[in-house]
């Protein structure tokens, strides 16, 4: 059983370091025009990743809008399509969407 655990662990790890470079949030807006509108405001964002937070207050990330996923958690903003952005953030503010 331990070395089942190891094992588990160890491929967690690894893919927690392939994946570092490709980060996605869930970007909590009703079109990437709404999110580009919020530039220089703070990021109503939902975090996915189960091996650490995504967010980065400074710095390149990517997101994207789920408006037909079961587990979006604001269902006020279920409508609207479906994006995907890159979201520069300085010092928790958002810089730059493209």
């Amino acid at each position: 059983m331990t070395a089942i655990i190891t094992s588990v662990c160890s491929y967690a790890y690894l893919l927690n370091n392939f994946l570092r470079g490709y980060k996605m949030i869930v970007l909590n807006y009703k079109s990437k025009k709404e999110l580009k509108e919020n530039v220089g405001k703070a990021l109503d964002y939902t975090e996915t990743s189960i091996f650490g937070p995504e967010y980065l207050s400074n710095g390149n990330f990517c997101g994207c809008n789920r408006p037909f996923s079961p587990e979006f958690p604001k269902f006020h903003l279920r409508k609207g399509r479906e994006f995907f952005a890159k979201v520069t953030m300085k010092e928790d503010l958002i810089l730059k969407v493209s």
